[in-house]
């Protein structure tokens, strides 16, 4: 690990805070005339170390100069792919950038294009004072004439580019050519537009600043499912309201639109409810009919997102997906449904003269007998067929037994044949629509390997299913007791990790008064996924930097120091502030720094 320290002064005067300066921010540009950029350390571009084979040396700028002026299409690929190698690996190699420029970019090859959209993005762009080379204004033109091109991917892919570039300069040209690529006939290069707009409007909103009323606009005329969910996600981010509205004007029409956009939908009204929870009324309805969408996912969101917000007794609709023939819907829908059906209110009856109604205790009550099946039939017509599979590994395992206990092949083909008959009546059941449930696939599948081992008869199916599976099963068996036993021990101990009286949050069982106090689901599961879930939204920069100070030593000593400690990768960047709480000034001062182990 190294450390970089950075010290302003070591001179210290009496009664003066001389603090280090901090290493700053990428700050946001508030007028196009500040274009002067301050980058710390940690915050530039990181380059990825590519080793070269040791048989053969880099090549030298020299001999890459040569290969991108004079060589074939071929040459000048491979010589780029160097370039761009060497670049990642920390060279500057300035003299390529014009060579480049020259005899490169005129290049109409696909692959080339692609490679130099690679090279724009990790080639520094400025010089050391932080102004823009003048070469990039040449580059800026070619920007522009690829997003006239004729070839919808090469536009498409150049407006994804300028997602990461930074420079404001460079950006602000191209906003014509970015505007009209939104009115492209393909919808490859309108998604990829709304995307470019979306990402140069939250970095650099005085370039672009009616992106709202722009997205908006072309949403309404926009048919395409895949540019309507991005530019319906650019304005939950960047204006809210305007997509509300838009919702508001269409949500009849929620039901035709893509899995996609109703994910987006959903994803909102959540927001929105949570957040006001007023709103709900407005939205509820829309919930309620996607969850007859035709995408398991839509439909999972939307009864999540029901259940959270509406405690109403039309929330019990989403236990009609219990009746779903895929078992492992069913199960997702159980996890997060906690409906619990509340007994009313117990009270006297009176009758019309006034007295109290009275019943009878000895009340007799006809039972009708069901059809008497066998238990195993019972099973299986009630939809169970993991009874079906468990009985044909049986019926394997006793056939390949008497295989091997009997000699005569007519009585073993008898056996096998009336196993096989057997297995496969099962499967045909499952499929006859005669039980409650159909089979699973995993049933068939289980099934259809016994029949497919009966009917090869292997040696080695017969050791796996009479010898191994039953070692497999002593070895489950005893794991199992050893679990057992651990378990036994550890609460013998009597430790108490948890308070009794510590509440249990429950989403589902929420109070709809306490909805408001409710962290956002999404962001919740978003900062779980990022192992941020600690932090808040509401914490600014500062606050998340204050958390990173460390106190070196105490208040009380004649020098205090304290440092913001800040890890990028394997650099360790150590912003130290120290203070000379004496009368006296202090020269010389030397800050020591230890491994604590």
């Amino acid at each position: 690990m190294f450390f970089f320290i950075f010290f302003s002064s070591f001179l210290l005067k009496a009664n003066q805070y001389n603090s280090l300066k901090m290493v700053s921010g990428l700050e946001s540009f508030k007028s196009e005339s500040k274009k002067k950029k301050e980058m710390s350390l940690a915050e530039q571009a990181s380059y990825t170390l590519i080793n070269v084979p040791t048989d053969a040396e880099p090549p030298s700028e020299l001999q890459l100069r040569q290969e991108l002026e004079k060589g074939d299409v071929k040459m000048k690929i491979n010589a780029l792919k160097k370039t761009i190698q060497l670049i990642l690996n920390g060279e500057k190699m300035p003299s390529l950038l014009m060579i480049i420029i020259r005899f490169v970019m005129p290049l109409h090859d696909h692959t080339i294009k692609k490679l130099l959209l690679i090279f724009w993005e990790v080639v520094p762009k400025c010089h050391a004072d932080g102004k823009l080379l003048q070469e990039m204004i040449l580059v800026c033109d070619a920007y522009r004439k690829d997003l006239q091109h004729p070839n919808e991917f090469i536009r498409g892919s150049t407006l994804r580019f300028l997602c990461k570039l930074k420079e404001p300069e460079l950006l602000e040209p191209l906003m014509p050519a970015i505007r009209q690529c939104l009115e492209h006939r393909h919808s490859y290069v309108r998604r990829n537009a709304v995307l470019a707009i979306y990402t140069i409007f939250r970095n650099h909103d005085f370039l672009i600043p009616d992106a709202p009323e722009l997205i908006a606009k072309f949403l309404e005329e926009e048919h395409d499912m895949s540019c309507r969910r991005n530019a319906f996600m650019m304005l939950i981010h960047a204006d809210q309201e305007a997509a509300l509205n838009y919702l508001s004007s269409c949500i009849d029409q929620v039901n035709s639109f893509g899995d996609i956009l109703q994910l987006v939908i959903v994803e909102l009204i959540y927001k929105v409810c949570h957040a006001n929870p007023s709103e709900r009324a407005r939205f509820i309805r829309c919930i309620y009919n996607l969850l007859n969408s035709s995408s398991p996912a839509v439909r999972y969101e939307a009864a999540g997102t029901l259940v959270t917000l509406s405690s109403a007794p039309t929330a019990v609709k989403l236990m009609e997906f219990l009746g779903d023939q895929n078992e492992l819907a069913a199960a997702d829908v159980l996890v997060f449904v906690h409906v619990h059906a509340p007994a009313g209110a117990m009270q006297k009856l009176v009758t019309a003269d006034g007295t109290y109604a009275s019943q009878s205790a000895f009340s007799t009550i006809t039972q009708t007998k069901k059809e008497e099946r066998p238990p195993l039939r019972q099973y299986l017509m009630n939809g169970d067929f993991f009874a079906g599979a468990a009985l044909a590994t049986d019926l394997t395992k006793l056939a390949l037994r008497y295989i091997q206990l009997t000699d005569d092949v007519k009585k073993q083909n008898k056996f096998v044949a009336d196993s096989m008959l057997i297995m496969s009546t099962i499967i045909h059941l499952g499929k006859s629509g005669l039980p409650s449930k159909p089979i699973t696939d995993d049933d068939v599948d289980r099934i259809a390997i016994c029949l497919r081992v009966l009917a090869d008869k292997a040696p080695l199916m017969s050791e796996i299913f009479n010898a191994q599976c039953r070692e497999s099963l002593s070895v489950m068996l005893a794991a199992k007791v050893e679990e057992e036993k651990a378990q036994m021990k550890a609460a013998e101990k009597k430790s108490v990790k948890i308070q009794a009286d510590h509440p249990i949050s429950f989403t589902q069982l929420t109070s709809r008064n306490e909805l408001g106090t409710t962290e956002n689901m999404f962001e919740l599961t978003l900062s779980q996924a990022l192992g941020t879930t600690g932090k808040k939204e509401a914490d600014s920069a500062t606050s998340s930097k204050l958390n990173k100070v460390t106190q070196l030593t105490g208040f009380s000593d004649p020098v205090y120091a304290e440092a913001y400690v800040n890890v990028n990768q394997y650099d360790i960047v150590l912003d130290v502030l120290v203070v000379n709480q004496t009368a006296d000034t202090l020269q010389n001062l030397t800050l020591e720094l230890a491994n604590q182990k």
